[in-house]
């Protein structure tokens, strides 16, 4: 048998007569991923072997990879800062997984300043790229330098910190040249188990799960090979990274014989010491055996969606599999379906029905019992009791019921109806036959009201306002400008409006703060109180708090929007190993409870309104906030504002969630239904449609993916038993500002397929039909080119904004593409929306100054009959969820990415300062780039241990009760209030990974 760390002589050889293989990764608690995936598509396009192993991971995660993979190259996207720290740990685990030798490639935007380049080469790095060097060029430039460094460079081979360096570098040489596999162990051990089915079974989700139970139940090694032409399997493994698992993955194309190109790897793996080998086919058609004659017993994996019983008289390996495995368990009719497959095989006893991406899954954990039984591992296996507290809760309806997955073509059927019964109405009225409502006597009121022709006798004049009285009160009409012309404070088509054009109006736009909403969700903006929500988070709770206190000055009631550090925002505190360069970038740190009262501070938090961007971890900051006010001495009920708990677009988009998305979603729902009793003035659940955006996503996309989440949010939580009426008034809203002609259009066109939809579709008739969302200029459309440019954008995609109702607003600083902002640049982007508010007349006088335009009217029907067709796209999917797992989302996205690549490449579209009327001299301005300090870093992760050691006795026992109500019916939001009393962010999520499992990727 060959001894671990053999030399092995054709490593040079072999890696030249191959593909180059990349391994491409975002590093830990970094979850930008548009670049890492377009760089995978774009390898694999010219010919590369590209294994993506996915976003957040660590230098250890990444260098295991590429040393298992036997990779010619790493390439590294890097967008949250710590680089310089990170890319040094890379190099690092490299030397320990004894791969010193694989060049390393790194690139991020403007997060990798010019300056930092020639240290990072200095220090090892093979190469920067940086823009405005396009993606594909990078991507040729990469290949080659790895090509020669393959040829020039000696390959090192395993040693104890690397033990499966020598067997990777051994299938490398087996696969591409040709060598002969060394012989199996003596006693016919291990056991080799083919795993094949069609693609879309999740097989590589069912593996994964797998080797969870081997880890827990046995010390020892499991080999997985993979064979797949996308070499994507490794992604979806999250349990592949101890170092008692060995991953490979084998490129096996249209052409290729599954069979002739995994059998020599599976004899040398033979050789080796493990105790499992698991290898996975490529989805497999009619007929067709996949691995299963290389392996000593197979599994055919295959879903309820087989067609009919006649199919499966075709599925050679499904009358040949030694065990049959039916996922998704949660499929309509699945029960059926299985009963029926278990005739067909005609031993009960081999068939299981799993749910492989539920965690802890009994169907599951009954396989794995079978395959070690067989296996002869005869494992430890956990006790009933424990195995009880790890199934994630055991059984539990989907989250949509399936007689209601439907959901989204009823909105677009509503919509048309509602249409379709303005134009009949109007054609009543016209006509004199006899209108459902009389849309005259309403109009005349509204004018009766509100209008305004000029005429002020019989108003009220005051200080430039003039008022009428109406039964209901004094009622504002007209304001006077500064050249003492004086115009309505509402406009209004004619008061002799065609029967048409009233009752038109009346259906499609319609007062603002009147169904259905198009131009705002209240009747007039609030006079006291400016629609500035700045975003701010630097370093330590105490930092942001002064930053805090400097945006506040001036304003009556403050609007806090809070950045967390990428730590906090994957759940970790700043004493994770390996992240101290991460604690407080990009954010501020919040571990404890303590920090959370550190960071407001002074602020009365019955008069403040408090928004927290944290998504994947909201529930437990969210019960940390009000901890917090609780020791302050605030009622609850009086405190206001909103945490953004969206977990659909973390899983379509932006990459921050911690669970799998059941439990994600029982959270947000457990939490949502505790804060309708307990705090009701707050908006549990912000459903975010600008990560979509930063993501890549169009405007239109953009918006109908967020609605589409917002009416996939109304159904879970409904069959949750919640009252609609309630949560929907606590719903609110996070859309982008950015440049594209859409954003004119697209608040309005949100509000009215929302209203229309909850009014005709859920019957809901109370506040939220009203749409509420806070806006954000666009981050994408930062230039790190010529960045004072980013000003004038800033500036005009404000407008969009505030022409367009938002509630709320944060305007981005110019520099925001290569640095946090500092106090007088968080000043200066406040200045681009009050300017427009305080000094411009757009805002101060016509509150609906564009209401009713030809073109804007033109391009909300258009915008809106996008977003049906994207409702049906998806609807067609069987719902947001399954369009989720049919990776649809993403899909879609990545398209668009590549679609915006290839038309700045062509010039089709063009940016000021990168592809057209560049400059010289574009350099940024001088001023120096915020640093957090290392001592400020480690002085957190010192209060943090700190406050562990002094809760270690009740925390352990308030995580183990938060434990007991997660696998339970209980309320978790409400253990989870208990539970950070005395304990960590970090624990917190390492508890309820421990019983829930993490969220597993896909791409």
């Amino acid at each position: 048998m060959p001894q671990r760390g053999a030399v092995n002589p054709h490593a040079i050889l072999s890696r030249m007569h191959r593909p180059p293989r990349f391994i491409i990764a975002t590093p830990i608690c970094d979850g930008h991923d548009v670049a890492a995936a377009a760089i995978t598509r774009i390898l694999r396009a010219q010919g590369a072997e590209a294994v993506y192993v996915g976003f957040n991971k660590s230098a250890y995660q990444i260098a295991k990879a590429a040393s298992e993979e036997d990779a010619t190259g790493i390439a590294i996207s890097t967008y949250n800062g710590g680089h310089m720290s990170f890319l040094r740990e890379v190099l690092a685990e490299q030397a320990r997984q004894g791969i010193p030798h694989v060049p390393l490639f790194a690139g991020g935007g403007g997060t990798i300043l010019e300056r930092e380049v020639a240290p990072l080469l200095r220090m090892g790095v093979t190469k920067v790229y940086r823009p405005p060097l396009d993606l594909a060029e990078a991507v040729r430039d990469m290949t080659s330098l790895a090509n020669d460094a393959a040829h020039e460079q000696p390959a090192a081979v395993g040693n104890g910190a690397a033990p499966f360096r020598a067997l990777a570098q051994r299938l490398t040489d087996i696969e591409w040249n040709g060598a002969q596999p060394a012989g199996s162990h003596a006693d016919g051990r291990p056991l080799v188990w083919g795993i094949g089915g069609r693609g879309g079974a999740g097989k590589s989700t069912l593996i994964d799960e797998l080797l969870l139970r081997f880890l827990r139940s046995t010390d020892g090694r499991v080999a997985v090979l993979t064979a797949d032409p996308t070499l994507g399997d490794r992604l979806r493994m999250v349990h592949c990274y101890s170092p008692r698992v060995f991953v490979r993955s084998v490129s096996v194309g249209p052409g290729d014989s599954t069979e002739a190109k995994t059998a020599p790897l599976v004899t040398e793996l033979r050789a080796h010491d493990f105790d499992l080998i698991l290898v996975e086919s490529v989805g497999l058609g009619q007929n067709e055996l996949g691995v299963a004659p290389v392996a000593d017993a197979s599994v055919f994996c295959m879903t309820p969606e087989y067609g009919s019983d006649v199919q499966l008289e075709k599925e050679a390996l499904l009358r040949r599999a030694d065990l049959v495995v039916m996922n998704k368990r949660d499929f309509p009719q699945a029960e059926a379906r299985y009963a029926r497959v278990r005739r067909f095989v005609g031993d009960n006893e081999r068939v299981f029905l799993t749910e492989a991406k539920r965690f802890g899954d009994a169907g599951v954990t009954a396989l794995f019992d079978e395959i070690a039984q067989r296996s002869g591992l005869l494992p430890s296996l956990p006790s009933k009791d424990e195995r009880a507290r790890t199934v994630g809760g055991g059984e539990s309806p989907p989250p949509v019921p399936f007689s209601r997955r439907g959901y989204l073509g009823a909105v677009v059927d509503t919509h048309e109806a509602y249409y379709a019964e303005a134009e009949e109405e109007a054609a009543l009225l016209a006509s004199n036959g006899g209108a459902s409502r009389d849309y005259q006597a309403e109009y005349d009121r509204v004018w009766q009201t509100y209008g305004f022709d000029g005429d002020l006798s019989g108003a009220v004049v005051e200080d430039g306002v003039a008022y009428r009285e109406t039964p209901n009160g004094r009622v504002p009409i007209a304001r006077e400008t500064t050249t003492g012309i004086w115009t309505p404070v509402l406009g209004l088509p004619d008061r002799d409006a065609s029967p048409r054009q009233i009752v038109r109006y009346l259906y499609t736009q319609n007062l603002p703060g009147a169904f259905p909403f198009t131009e705002g969700a209240y009747r007039f903006r609030r006079r006291d109180e400016d629609p500035i929500r700045m975003f701010a988070g630097l370093g330590m709770p105490e930092t942001t708090n002064s930053r805090f206190h400097l945006l506040a000055a001036g304003h009556g009631a403050p609007r806090l929007s809070t950045a967390f550090d990428s730590l906090t925002l994957y759940g970790l505190d700043s004493d994770e190993p390996g992240a101290l360069a991460k604690v407080g970038e990009g954010g501020v740190a919040v571990d404890t409870l303590d920090d959370m009262l550190r960071l407001y501070d002074g602020f009365d938090l019955s008069r403040t309104s408090v928004s927290m961007t944290i998504n994947g971890p909201a529930p437990t900051l969210m019960a940390m906030f009000l901890a917090a006010a609780r020791k302050r001495g605030f009622d609850w009920k009086s405190l206001r504002g909103t945490v953004q708990a969206d977990i659909l677009k973390e899983v379509q988009a932006q990459n921050e969630a911690l669970f799998p998305l059941e439990p994600s979603l029982r959270l947000i729902a457990d939490m949502t239904g505790y804060m309708m009793r307990e705090a009701p003035g707050w908006y549990p659940l912000s459903i975010s449609g600008y990560h979509i955006g930063e993501a890549g996503a169009n405007p239109v996309q953009e918006l109908a993916f967020t609605l589409a989440n917002g009416l996939t949010y109304i159904e879970t939580l409904r069959a949750r038993g919640l009252p609609i009426e309630e949560f929907t008034r606590r719903f609110s809203f996070f859309f982008t500002s950015g440049s594209e002609l859409e954003f004119n259009v697209l608040g309005r066109v949100a509000r009215r397929v929302w209203a229309v939809a909850l009014k005709r579709c859920y019957g809901v008739e109370g506040p939220g039909l009203a749409l509420r969302f806070h806006s954000q200029t666009s981050g994408r459309s930062l230039q790190d080119s010529e960045p004072l440019h980013n000003l004038t954008r800033v500036a005009l995609q404000a407008e969009h904004a505030l022409h367009n109702n938002t509630n709320s607003l944060h305007t981005n600083s110019y520099k925001e593409t290569y640095t946090t902002p500092q106090e007088d640049d968080v000043l200066l982007a406040m200045g681009s929306q009050q300017i427009p508010l305080v000094e411009s007349g757009d805002f101060g006088y016509i509150e609906n100054l564009n209401q009713g335009a030809y073109g804007l009217t033109y391009l909300e029907a258009e915008v809106e009959r996008a977003v049906h067709r994207i409702f049906r796209e998806i609807d067609q999917q069987g719902g947001v969820l399954p369009a989720i797992e049919n990776e649809y989302f993403r899909t879609a996205i990545q398209e668009e990415v590549q679609r915006e690549r290839g038309a700045m490449r062509d010039g089709r579209r063009r940016v000021v300062g990168v592809n057209y009327l560049t400059s010289r001299d574009g350099a940024r301005p001088r001023g120096e780039l915020v640093h957090i300090p290392m001592k400020a870093k480690r002085s957190q992760a010192a209060r943090t241990r700190a406050f562990k050691r002094e809760h270690a006795a009740e925390g352990e026992a308030a995580l183990e009760r938060l434990q007991a109500a997660a696998v339970s019916d209980a309320n978790v939001f409400e253990a989870l209030l208990d539970a950070v009393e005395h304990a960590t962010v970090g624990q917190v999520t390492h508890a309820l990974w421990e019983v829930w499992g993490r969220f597993r990727p896909s791409m």
